[in-house]
């Protein structure tokens, strides 16, 4: 085995160990030139992308698009006559390049965007002094609508129409009026007008009928509590209402002083003083409720 000085002094061996490390060296020249020109190349169009540079090839194939009528949008050149151009040319070939025409002049002569002013309308200022007076009219008006209400519906009977034909339903030595026939105060602000009048007694004290007739109703209903209601003809009902108890029923014929029921505090029951017990007397004239004093006999 030869040892590596002894190949060393052979000359052929020397040239070709030389030409295949000019040929190893020739290689990787070439790798390094296409790896440097990429990255150049790279860096090129990013700096021009960036900064909105458009090369003589790219605008030259542009126009060459152009002319045999394709179009092509640039997405980096921003110029307006270059914008112009390839709109049009899409226009053209959709059939809108009147209307692109028509855009490009009001842009260029400033009326794109503009809204037509609108008139003002004339509102009327109002002063605290009209504030005033019309709240102050609006009260009024309601007030007399309310009051026009209740004439209407509670209009008082002349006195030569008046009638007496019913006796007091509780003797009148046993009840003393707590509460007449028309508008009243319940507390708070609140006004009701009252359809009858209340009769405060002892509670359980024995309620008689004002008049000959017929029991229509006997039994609990809303506000009035245990109520009995007598029809004596074509005209007159009473009501008894707030009883205790009722000892009658409905379809009895009953007479003049007869017991029907007894004084309570049943249904809604204004309590003032005590446990509350009266009775609620009420006469309806033709389905009005009418004063009853105008038909009672005292």
């Amino acid at each position: 085995m030869m040892s590596v000085p002894v190949l060393l002094k052979r000359p052929l061996f020397l040239a070709r160990l030389g030409v295949v490390c000019s040929m190893a060296l020739v290689f990787w020249s070439f790798l390094a030139y296409v790896n440097m020109r990429e990255l150049v190349e790279l860096g090129v169009s990013l700096h021009h992308r960036t900064s909105g540079i458009v090369s003589l090839e790219e605008r030259h194939k542009d126009r060459i698009g152009l002319a045999n009528g394709q179009v092509g949008f640039s997405p980096v050149d921003r110029n307006p006559h270059h914008l112009y151009t390839v709109a049009l040319a899409w226009a053209k070939k959709k059939g809108m390049a009147s209307s692109v025409q028509n855009l490009y002049l009001k842009r260029a002569n400033g009326t794109v965007g503009e809204k037509k002013p609108t008139p003002k309308k004339k509102v009327k200022k109002l002063v605290k002094r009209d504030v005033a007076h019309a709240t102050v009219v609006s009260r009024t008006r309601s007030a007399a609508q309310a009051k026009s209400r209740v004439q209407r519906k509670n209009v008082p009977l002349p006195r030569d129409s008046w009638e007496p034909r019913f006796i007091l339903p509780i003797p009148r030595s046993q009840w003393w009026l707590s509460s007449p026939f028309g508008p009243r105060r319940l507390g708070r602000g609140r006004r009701d007008f009252h359809k009858g009048i209340d009769m405060a007694a002892v509670r359980g004290t024995p309620v008689r009928s004002a008049g000959d007739g017929v029991v229509i109703f006997a039994g609990f209903a809303r506000g009035y509590g245990n109520l009995v209601v007598v029809e004596h003809d074509d005209r007159f009902r009473t009501r008894y209402a707030h009883l205790s108890a009722i000892t009658t029923r409905v379809g009895r014929e009953v007479k003049e002083g007869e017991m029907i029921g007894r004084v309570g505090a049943t249904g809604r029951v204004i309590r003032r003083s005590g446990d509350g017990s009266h009775l609620h007397f009420e006469v309806e004239v033709s389905g009005r409720r009418m004063n009853p004093f105008y038909f009672l006999k005292v």
